[in-house]
């Protein structure tokens, strides 16, 4: 097991590295961890993981301690911003050191789409560009067999708090929210935001089961993702997800209307509800 001095030559790794001691405080952080995770290496030395420092959570929503996670098969990682990023996680530990070496990956990221196909608040893909998507796509896939599987999300409340905390809060809330649907649905074969606080994932191939998983994996995210601590309160996101399939040969805007069906059942279950038939 190498000692903190050893560990120097990982500041010009891209992955991130840490040391923890046996109580679990951080005894050195790489410079990695600030373009990964948004936190100065220096502002981590001397804390502990366990008081919502480096806060994970598996695709369950149930937290971990870092230490311990390795093997799970979902790590997020909580941003500084608030919002969570999947990672791949390994660590390290020698009896004869006091010190466990924890490395934290960030999982691949999809393909950045041209400016001009992309919303300029969120940087997912736009309406008009999901729209034009969809029409080509579900013809194919149906020829193809494959059903094509979408989760329409819309964040809880996002009105009325964009009266009571402002627009400007209400755009980092997007952007927030955004990148945890983003980074909890990497597999999908696209992620767009529809309009105001509305968002599509899309998916081929898959079963219901597995649909209303990734739903509830999305919903579990938004819940822990933290949009801010504003007058004293610590802010996060909830939405409701509606859920289906394409059906033969039906066009983009019939099946959007089934996804809004069922949006609104979840909604009506009081919010931070998913309804996927």
């Amino acid at each position: 097991m190498p000692t903190i001095k050893d560990l120097e030559w990982t500041h010009l790794s891209e992955d991130v590295v840490l040391a923890l001691d046996e109580d679990g405080v951080i005894a050195f952080a790489n410079q990695a961890v600030e373009g990964v995770l948004g936190y100065r290496p220096e502002a981590l030395i001397g804390l502990k993981c366990y008081d919502d420092v480096l806060e994970a959570m598996d695709n369950q929503g149930r937290n971990l301690y870092i230490v311990g996670a390795e093997g799970c098969d979902a790590i997020y990682m909580r941003h500084s911003s608030g919002f969570f990023l999947p990672m791949l996680i390994k660590q390290y530990a020698d009896e004869k050191s006091a010190y466990t070496l924890v490395m934290l990956s960030p999982k691949p990221s999809m393909k950045t789409l041209p400016h001009e196909m992309t919303d300029a608040l969120t940087h997912l893909a736009n309406r008009s560009y999901t729209e034009k998507w969809m029409a080509m796509h579900l013809d194919f896939l149906h020829e193809t067999q494959r059903q094509v599987a979408c989760i329409l999300v819309d964040l809880d409340n996002f009105e009325p708090f964009n009266q009571t905390y402002g627009r400007l809060l209400g755009d980092r809330m997007l952007y927030i929210a955004a990148k945890s649907i983003y980074f909890a649905s990497q597999d999908a074969l696209l992620i767009s935001r529809l309009q105001s606080d509305e968002f599509l994932v899309v998916y081929a191939g898959i079963r219901l089961k597995t649909l209303k998983e990734k739903a509830e994996q999305i919903r579990l995210v938004l819940e822990s993702t933290l949009l801010g601590d504003v007058r004293e309160r610590s802010l996060y996101a909830s939405a409701s997800l509606g859920g289906s399939f394409s059906q033969g040969h039906e066009d983009w805007p019939s099946f959007y209307k089934r996804l809004l069906t069922h949006l609104k059942r979840a909604k009506a279950q009081d919010g931070n509800h998913i309804y996927v038939k």
